[in-house]
This record gives C-alpha cells, structure tokens and sequence, in this order.
C-alpha cells in the first residue's frame, strides 16, 4: 500500500549521475595505462591492478543505461507495445547520441586521412577510411554484423555506441517483459539482476579472454537484462526503511569487492591480468541499487557539484578522450622528443587527460545539448500532458541521469490511485462524487451503455 498522495516529480538520481564520471574515468586510465606504466613504472603499480581492468566501464555504462532505460519508459510503454511510442523513444535516444557522434567521426577521420594509419594501420587494428565503413559507422550499425571489436570503429569507443543503439532498437519489447515481472518479490528480482551477469563473469573466469573478444552480444544483452531488473527491485524498496538504512553499506562492500576482484585478477596471469576481472561485473546491479537507494555514505560523494558535472559530460569524454590520445600518440611518433617512454612523453601523460576533460566540457556544452534540443524540435513528439514522466539520459550515450520518481510522502493508509491517473485532491473528489450523483439520473440503462461510450 501507498499513500493516497503520490506526485510524480522530476528528480535526478545525482548519485548515479556521478556514478557516470567514475564508470568515464575508469575507462579513460585503462587506455591511458600501458604508455603510463611504461613511462612512470613502479611509481603507479600498485594502481595497475585496477587500471587494467578498467574495459569494465563499458560494461557498467550498460547497467547504468538498462536501469535508466527502465525506470523512464517502465509505466509509458510497458503495458502494450506501441509504435508511436516506440519511434519516439528511438528518436530521443538518436537525440542524445547521434549529433556529437558524427562530429567526432567525420573529424577523426579527417585526421586519418592525413595520418599514417590513414593509410595503413598496425596489424589486426585496421584503420583505413573507406566510404562504407564510414557510413556504416556514421549510421551506428558497424558492431551489427561483426563478432569482434578489432578494426569495427575509426573512434576508439564507437564499438559500444553502436551495441547500445541495437539495444535501444530491442528496448521496447524488453519493457513489455519487465513490466510483467514487475510485482515479483524483491528478492527474486535482485538475485535475477545478478543472475543476468553471470554468463559474462563466468566466460571470464574460465578463459580471461581479452575484453574485445568476448562476445558483445552477451555483454550488452545481460547489462540490459540486470539494469532491468534492479530496477524493478529498487522501485519495490523506495521508502522502505531498512533499504535506507543498509543501502550505504551495500555500496560501500559492493566497491570493495570490486577492487578485490581487480586484485584477484592480478594474480591469475602474467601478461594480461586485467581480462579475468570479469568476474567483477556481478557486483555492478548491486552498486547501481544501493546507490540508487542510499541517502549518505559514498552517494553523498557521487553527489557533489563536481561529480554531477563530470556525469553530465561523461559521454562527451569517453568519445573524445580515444581521439586525443591516438592524436597525441601519432605526433609522438612523428617528434622525437616526445617518443613514447622518453620523460618528456610521461610528462605530458596528464596533460591528455586534462585536455579531454576540457573538450568533453566544450562538446556537451556547445555540440551535444544545443544538438539534442534542435533534434527534439523537430522529431516526432510524444504528445506528453504536463505532469507526465521526463525523458532521462544513460548509459554510454547519455548525459544527466534524471529521473522521475514517485516517493510515498506520507505513511500508507489508502488504497494507491489508478497507476496512468492523477491523484485527485479532496475538493476535486468531493466535486467529482457531487457530478456523478447529480448525473445519475441521466445515464441510459445498463443495457445501452455499450453503445452509449462508443464500446
């Protein structure tokens, strides 16, 4: 039971908006570690175990982007598919994706062209710029036809855009699953959040294949799945006390067994350590409920101004920090100061970061919101009344994990309200109970009702 007042409000889950930053800058040490480590060495190592297994990022970008996904579009599409409904949800998605994506693909390309590996690429990575692959990724369905991540993509994270956006395709039937799962007790629906990314962690445990070998459709089917489905459990605990109480400590052990697990891997090989942290990915349905639910703790620190912001530009900086990476890479080659392993090229390590800290914010300022607002304009609307539920940002292609919340402001003493109607204040239903007592006398026998409504 819920309380009889229920106002829907648009709230932002600040939390897993600053959950986006950690999930960005993870990914961005993983390709940053090889050059740090061999330009600083033991200075950084004891760091190596965790920077290794940063490809996770990817993989938590998708829970997040599950979650998101399902906390949005759970009550609007659930119930029945719908067409209309489902090419306005595939719209706003190429909103928030699509403008920043082609800049950076025509641009780096253009880089290529002039570069050597405009030319030829290292072998096994092929990095040619030929009219159908560019299109194929202009139009984000490279990864579509492809087992593999190698050669897919001409911007290094474009391989993970291009799965999201089959995701999105998949969404609408997949809310028509959740929304039916959606009662089930709690219990079952976290453990079945985590059951969702055991196929992945298992296939890692038992080979350590490298990230870009294993299969992509296992890694974004099962995030989806398990942001899904946390979801649903989290939707389940909203105000519940105990949830409120030992959401903190859940957070804080879930992060702990992450590293733990990064750790652990260390240990298993020799050469490529990282690829067995796989096994990690169960915990990231457990981190994005309890953050999701937490009042303190590390969600207070997600929290802050700072993260938030970096959340917001999180996808404007894992696009752009490939390209000025291999930019800087490929003007290292060309000046030998700047060698790879030389101190002038560990120097300047930082600075790349900074640098793609500082576009990031450029981008989402001044390409990706003007963009994704021009877009909506001119899409197709959903015809949406006022007071109906926002349309939240995730995953890889999202900005601000805003969301629309329903929280029980007083203690349970009615019945809930109709799920699509809203709640009627005590004069309105005074009036409305006054309206129907005066109209009783009007209405046709039972009999004609059918055809009297038009049913």
């Amino acid at each position: 039971m819920h309380s009889t007042q229920r106002p829907t409000r648009r709230a932002e889950i600040r939390a897993l908006t600053g959950l986006r930053l950690v999930a960005a800058l993870w990914v961005v040490a993983y390709h940053l570690g090889t050059g740090l480590q061999s330009s600083v060495g033991p200075a950084v190592e004891p760091l190596m175990p965790v920077v290794r297994a940063g490809w996770l990022g990817v993989d938590l970008f998708f829970v997040l982007s599950g979650f998101v996904m399902a906390l949005t579009y759970l009550d609007t599409m659930g119930p029945r598919f719908g067409w209309r409904r489902s090419g306005v949800f595939l719209w706003a998605r190429l909103a928030r994706v699509w403008p920043l994506w082609v800049l950076l693909t025509l641009l780096f390309s253009g880089w290529l062209l002039i570069s050597d590996r405009g030319l030829a690429g290292p072998p096994g990575h092929q990095r040619v710029v030929e009219p159908l692959a560019l299109l194929e990724q202009l139009f984000m369905v490279q990864m579509w036809h492809r087992d593999e991540v190698w050669g897919s993509t001409f911007v290094l994270a474009g391989w993970s855009l291009s799965v999201e956006m089959l995701a999105y395709v998949c969404f609408p039937l997949l809310v028509l699953v959740l929304w039916r799962l959606r009662r089930l007790p709690v219990t079952l629906l976290a453990a079945g959040s985590v059951a969702a990314m055991v196929p992945l962690a298992y296939l890692a445990y038992r080979t350590g294949a490298e990230p870009e070998a294993l299969p992509w459709t296992l890694r974004i089917a099962g995030a989806f799945v398990s942001g899904g489905l946390v979801c649903l459990a989290v939707r389940r605990l909203e105000g519940s006390s105990a949830a409120l109480r030992w959401s903190p400590l859940v957070a804080a052990l879930a992060v702990a067994h992450v590293v733990f697990v990064c750790l652990w891997a260390a240990t298993r090989a020799q050469h490529q350590p990282g690829h067995y942290a796989g096994v990690a990915t169960m915990l990231f349905p457990v981190l994005v409920g309890a953050l999701a639910l937490a009042p303190r703790g590390l969600a207070t620190l997600l929290s802050g101004d700072t993260a938030v912001l970096g959340g917001r530009i999180s996808f404007a900086l894992y696009l752009v920090h490939g390209c000025v990476f291999e930019i800087a890479d490929d003007v290292a080659h060309w000046v030998r100061p700047l060698n790879p392993g030389t101190p002038l090229w560990a120097l300047v390590q930082p600075g790349l970061v900074l640098a793609s800290l500082l576009l990031a914010w450029v981008l989402f300022r001044f390409v990706e919101e003007p963009a994704r607002g021009w877009m909506r304009r001119i899409g197709p609307s959903s015809g949406a009344r006022r007071g109906d539920r926002p349309v939240a940002a995730a995953g890889t292609g999202g900005g601000t994990v805003a969301l629309p919340l329903q929280r029980p402001v007083a203690r349970p003493v009615a019945a809930p309200p109709h799920p699509h109607r809203r709640p009627a204040t005590a004069p309105r239903a005074a009036a409305v109970r006054a309206a129907a007592v005066a109209a009783r006398d009007l209405r046709p026998p039972l009999a004609d009702r059918r055809s009297a409504v038009g049913g």
